[in-house]
């Protein structure tokens, strides 16, 4: 069995666009990557890091949810619920917590009717 290495870092240093702009908020500065709960509805993006365990891994692999794979985000709900996301022809309701951890890259989507690829 496979055992996550815990002291390697990551290849995307995802904070490293975020300053500091008083005590209590953060704003982000020009970050290419998001998490999959920032970005907004009804926009295109691309997978580009999980972060997570081998469990993680597994769950969003069965849902063919892997770094390059373009998903539609398709509707979230209020005070941390489930998010929708479309692959292809399949939706998908992911949690709240999951979602946090998909980091992805949006994609400018001019056409409303571009097809999905998964």
């Amino acid at each position: 069995m496979f055992k996550r290495n815990n002291n390697v870092k990551s290849e995307i240093n995802y904070d490293q666009n975020i300053k500091k702009t008083d005590g209590n908020s953060m704003k982000r500065q020009n970050a290419p990557f998001l998490k999959l709960t920032e970005l907004e509805n009804g926009k295109l993006a691309k997978v580009i890091d999980l972060q997570g365990g081998q469990q993680f891994y597994k769950k969003l692999e069965a849902m063919e949810i892997i770094p390059g794979t373009v998903i539609l985000k398709k509707s979230a709900t209020l005070m941390k619920g489930p998010i929708v996301i479309e692959i292809g022809n399949n939706q998908f309701a992911i949690g709240y917590g999951m979602a946090q951890r998909i980091i992805v890259e949006p994609i400018n989507n001019d056409k409303t009717n571009q097809t999905v690829s998964g």
